[in-house]
This record gives C-alpha cells, sequence and structure tokens, in this order.
C-alpha cells in the first residue's frame, strides 16, 4: 500500500472511529442526565424503573443519531445476501453458546485474579441488574432493543465498512469494538467471542437479521431464563449469603427440592448446548473460509492503518478507561 492509499485508509477508520465515538459520548450523556432528570422530577418512577430510565433513551434517541452518523462513512463494497438453513442457524447458535460460556469462565477468572489483586471483589454489574430487573424489563431492553440496535451497529454498520479489506479484519474489528463497548471485564471476553461468530454469521449471510435472532437467543437464555431458573430454584438467597447457619441451610433446601431440581435439569441443559456447540465447531472447522481483501493493507499496516488513527485510538481508550473504572472501583 503506497503513503497516499495509506493515509486514505486511516481517514476512513477514523471517521468510522469518530461516528462512534460521538456516539459514546451521546449515550453516556443521556444516561447521565436522564438517572438526574429521573431522579430530581420522578423520583418514585426512577427508584422504580431506573433501568429504563437510562436504557431506553438511549436505543430512542442516542442510537438513531450515532446510525446515521456512521452512514456518512461511506460502503465501498456490498456483501451479497444469502439464506441460510434453520439447521445451520441452530449450529451456529449451539457454537456462538459454547464460546460465550467458555470465554465467561475466562472473564471470570480474569475478575477473581483482579479481585485478588485489588483486595476487593470485582463486580459483575449486568449480573445484578438483570436479577433486579422486573422480567418484562429485561424482555424489552435485553432481549429485543439490545439485540437489534448492536447488531446494526455492530455488526452490519462495521462489517460493511471495512469488509474491503478483508473478513477476517472485519470481523475482529466489529467485535473488538463491540466487547470494549460493554465497559467491564467479565463482558469484555465473551462479548468478542461473540462478535466474531456473530461477525463471521453476517460475512456468509450478508443479512443482519439472522444475527439479531442469534442474539436474542443467547440473550434470553442470559436475562431471563437463567434469571427465572435461579429464582425459582431458591439459590439466589444461598449465593448471596444470606444463609450461614447449617441447619437453617439444611431446612432451606428441604423446602427447596422442587426447584433445585429445576436447576439441575436447566444446568443439564446448559451442559448440552456447550457440548453440542464444541461438537459442531470441532467437525465445520475446516469449512471455515475467510474472503481476502479486495483493498489489501500492507503487511506489518494493519495496526498502525486501523488503531492509530484519531476516531479508532479515542475509541478504545474511552472504553479502556471504563473498562479499568468499572473492574478497579
Amino acid at each position: 500500500m503506497d503513503e497516499q492509499t495509506l493515509k486514505a485508509t486511516q481517514k476512513h477508520f477514523s471517521k468510522l472511529g469518530i461516528s462512534y465515538v460521538i456516539g459514546t459520548i451521546l449515550i453516556i450523556g443521556l444516561q447521565v442526565g436522564m438517572s438526574y432528570a429521573g431522579l430530581e422530577l420522578f423520583p418514585q418512577l426512577y427508584e422504580k424503573y431506573a433501568f429504563l430510565f437510562m436504557m431506553l433513551p438511549m436505543y430512542i434517541i442516542a442510537v438513531p443519531i450515532m446510525i446515521l452518523l456512521i452512514k456518512r462513512v461511506p460502503v465501498v463494497q456490498k456483501i451479497e445476501p444469502r439464506k441460510i438453513s434453520v439447521k445451520a442457524l441452530l449450529g451456529y447458535f449451539l457454537i456462538a453458546y459454547a464460546g460465550m460460556y467458555l470465554s465467561n469462565i475466562i472473564g471470570n477468572m480474569l475478575a477473581s485474579m483482579i479481585a485478588v489483586f485489588k483486595q476487593g471483589q470485582v463486580q459483575n454489574s449486568i449480573v445484578q441488574i438483570a436479577g433486579n430487573n422486573e422480567i418484562w424489563m429485561n424482555i424489552l431492553v435485553m432481549v429485543i432493543c439490545a439485540p437489534i440496535f448492536e447488531e446494526l451497529l455492530f455488526r452490519k454498520l462495521i462489517i460493511d465498512r471495512t469488509v474491503q479489506y478483508g473478513e477476517k479484519l472485519a470481523i475482529i474489528l466489529s467485535a473488538l469494538m463491540f466487547g470494549f463497548y460493554h465497559g467491564n471485564i467479565y463482558q469484555f471476553c465473551y462479548a468478542f467471542v461473540l462478535g466474531c461468530v456473530f461477525g463471521y454469521v453476517y460475512t456468509k449471510t450478508g443479512n443482519v437479521k439472522y444475527t439479531i435472532i442469534l442474539h436474542m437467543m443467547i440473550n434470553f437464555l442470559g436475562s431471563i431464563a437463567s434469571v427465572l431458573v435461579m429464582k425459582a430454584s431458591g439459590l439466589t438467597d444461598l449465593l448471596n449469603g444470606s444463609i450461614t447457619d447449617s441447619a437453617e441451610m439444611t431446612s432451606y433446601l428441604m423446602a427447596h427440592l422442587s426447584g433445585l431440581a429445576i436447576f439441575g435439569l436447566y444446568f443439564l441443559v446448559i451442559m448440552a448446548l456447550v457440548i453440542g456447540g464444541i461438537v459442531v465447531m470441532a467437525v465445520n472447522a475446516k469449512k471455515m473460509t475467510f474472503l481476502p481483501a479486495t483493498t489489501p493493507i500492507g503487511k506489518g499496516q494493519t495496526f498502525k492503518v486501523v488503531v492509530c488513527n484519531v476516531g479508532m485510538a479515542s475509541f478504545f481508550l474511552i472504553w479502556l478507561v471504563f473498562i479499568i473504572y468499572a473492574t478497579l472501583r
């Protein structure tokens, strides 16, 4: 890649990054502003629906503006839409779920090591939020809104504008930005892995509806099914340390035998999904293909071109600060 083309490519990625930086500032500003307004103007409503006060304005106002900004960056190479079978979609779901489960273990291990270093627990805010919310709020935000808007932002809009530099680069960049966007160490690991799987599906289908469906399925299991099972099993009270006396614990377990049986069945289903995903991945690994770049970036120049520009560097730096803050606070 000659110097002029290199600078033009850097500018392309910088424009893309700046669009996401502006979107990030809008999202944070709206969330802070709506939290303040809710506390001041509608304290009772805010106490009950704080999650909606923070999330819905983001999806209604900030994200549409962000989409308009990103669309100003030109699409050079279109991905031809292709249909896939229900069987193939279920296969991708199994791979995505297994990848998420295993990478979540890595995220928890990292958080545990950091907790030892800082001599305090690293908070997993998403688990606390999902567990404290009413189920209908989780369905509205986590199962409907988040998959639709996040797949548009971090799959379609990014990959459409970077696939000319190679499918691998487009997938990894979209997955990294998706992981950083979640803003904490717990979610970064599995969001990155899910981003890679969803990105691969999008490059092979050119249809974001498939990744939205996969995202909805994953989020449903994580924020609805798991929460319902935990509440039904009674394990929530045991895990939060509210029961410490051995006699009381025995009595509690005996009173929740049916709920614990439900949890055991759910755990077996999860293990079946994980094992199924590993098997599907192993069987199909050699079939995975990535189209090469139609506008190749020179060897050894990828990081410099893609990340070392004002827009992308700012995006990753802002979210890195958030991740560090969320980890160490």
